[in-house]
């Protein structure tokens, strides 16, 4: 199975997205990515066979258990890559709570033995790939939504019908602190 471990984005944080989404695409096609795939990723494990399904799983609650919500916001878009066939993300603001939660994740998944993508963490959510951007779309702000990351989710990336499709297999909440 091929698996990573991410935050999990509210209906409502996803229509906004992919609204605005729609109104880039007008302007910039690409392959866009349908709303039910938006999140944010932390940790990308790859392919994963049964035991690693339960170790990523034992990882995940111990990073989630000392933790709490982390308010986030939609910020700009932003891109990687070159201009002319690149990656479009929205940007999150509260990032840095987040990167506490991933350098914790991270070292938990080493912790039980488990190898994961060592790439430096930079949190977005992944609108298109494969666009030519516009640098004025670059300026133009995201719609204002406010959300709580509230745990972790881990995700198989598989094709359902020939669809790429990210099913969650299993949730840490983070705890009420109180």
């Amino acid at each position: 199975m091929r698996l990573f471990i991410g935050i999990a984005l509210p209906a409502t944080v996803r229509q906004a997205l992919s609204g605005a989404a729609k109104t880039m695409e007008s302007r910039m096609p690409g392959r866009y990515v349908p709303m039910e795939n938006y999140h944010i990723t932390l940790a990308f494990l790859g392919e994963t066979d049964a035991d690693g399904l339960a170790r990523a799983r034992r990882a995940m609650t111990c990073a989630a258990a000392n933790q709490c919500a982390v308010p986030l916001a939609l910020d700009r878009p932003g891109y990687f890559g070159r201009r002319e066939n690149a990656i479009l993300y929205a940007g999150i603001t509260g990032w840095d709570a987040l990167a506490r939660i991933d350098q914790l994740l991270r070292q938990e998944l080493r912790n039980v033995g488990l190898a994961f993508d060592p790439k430096p963490f930079r949190p977005h959510i992944t609108l298109a790939r494969h666009v030519c951007i516009l640098p004025d779309i670059l300026n133009a702000p995201l719609p204002p939504v406010c959300f709580p990351a509230k745990g972790l989710t881990l995700f198989h990336s598989t094709r359902i019908d020939g669809v790429l499709t990210y099913l969650p297999l299993a949730e840490a909440v983070f705890p009420e602190i109180s």
